[in-house]
Parts: C-alpha cells; sequence; structure tokens
C-alpha cells in the first residue's frame, strides 16, 4: 500500500473557499479510483488556510493511474496557483 499525506498551505485567505471546493472534488472523484483505499482531506483547527489531504492507495499503479485521471489533471493545476502543496510518501 501507498499513503500519501498532502500539506495544503493557501497563500491567500481570500483563496480558501474556492480551493476548500477544489479539495472536496478532488476527493470526491478520487475515491471512485480504482486502487483507491482512502481519500480524505482536514483543516487545521488552528489556521484556516492549512489543510491535509490524506490517501491510501493499494499500490504504486493505483496512485499513477490515479494522477492521470481527468479531474487530477484539471483540478491540480487550480491548486497549485493557490496554495503550496507538500507531500509526504510511505510505501508499506
Amino acid at each position: 500500500m501507498v499513503r500519501l499525506n498532502v500539506f495544503v498551505e493557501i497563500r491567500d485567505s481570500k483563496d480558501t473557499a474556492h480551493v476548500t471546493e477544489l479539495i472536496k472534488e478532488l476527493v470526491d472523484k478520487s475515491t471512485n479510483d480504482p486502487g483507491c483505499i482512502d481519500y480524505e482531506a482536514f483543516h487545521s483547527l488552528e489556521n484556516n488556510n492549512h489543510l491535509i489531504i490524506v490517501e491510501t492507495w493499494k499500490d504504486r499503479k493505483a496512485l499513477d493511474h490515479h494522477q492521470q485521471t481527468e479531474h487530477f489533471k484539471r483540478l491540480l493545476p487550480d491548486l497549485e496557483k493557490a496554495a503550496t502543496t507538500t507531500i509526504t510518501i510511505f510505501d508499506f
């Protein structure tokens, strides 16, 4: 299995609602991707501009497929325009 922790820091608070909507759509569509075991997003209780996306995939092949989907390719550039992402990957 592969676990990703994607830390999202929104650069400008005026973009918080937009980024949150992008992430909601990403979660909604990604949970239906083949090999997705879990895909959730959480807002920080202390800083509204910080979120984390926690993804668990069956294997690297499933993750690679996810990264080629229409929704990922469409949503990620918009997300990266408004936020910085830092990814930690765990194989287990």
